[in-house]
């Protein structure tokens, strides 16, 4: 799913998932940045991932998740704030996102199968990052640490 394309909506993604489906017998394999149906959609925290997970068929089949944070407003918000501590839109992200898409996608996920986790910041003067946000390359890594705490943890559950 992906701005600007004909998958820039919810809607119109699994439109083209069902003819996908009708046509050739078999699920159409698909990676998501849900970032831009969420500002799109005007969603809103904690609802992310309630207005989000329609298809988890789906979405347990994919193997490459763009995780770029984002509010109903905003495609990019911050992972830092500008005092070292995590943002309050990407701890929000963190809980009503992140936490339980992980959470679907390995309900599905027998041994041995991969996700690959893209933590995607875009840079200042790409529509992405403002002027005000904090250097992206370091809050790229601050989000790619706390990604892993959150997958370190459901991980736990899930092998239990």
């Amino acid at each position: 799913m992906h701005r600007d394309t004909c998958t820039e909506t919810p809607e119109k993604a699994f439109a083209l998932a069902r003819a996908y489906e009708k046509r050739y017998k078999k699920k159409l394999r698909m990676n998501f940045d849900h970032s831009h149906p969420a500002i799109i959609k005007q969603m809103r925290p904690p609802a992310f991932w309630d207005r989000l997970s329609e298809r988890l068929d789906l979405w347990r089949m994919s193997e490459l998740i763009h995780f770029r944070p984002f509010t109903g407003s905003h495609c990019q918000t911050p992972v830092t704030d500008s005092r070292g501590g995590l943002d309050r839109d990407f701890q929000t992200w963190l809980v009503g996102y992140l936490e339980p898409s992980l959470a679907a996608w390995l309900k599905a996920a027998g041994s041995g199968k991969e996700l690959f986790a893209v933590t995607e910041l875009g840079p200042q003067g790409s529509g992405y990052a403002l002027a005000c946000f904090p250097d992206v390359w370091k809050d790229a890594i601050v989000q790619k640490d706390e990604i892993q705490k959150v997958w370190r943890r459901l991980i736990r559950k899930w092998r239990k």
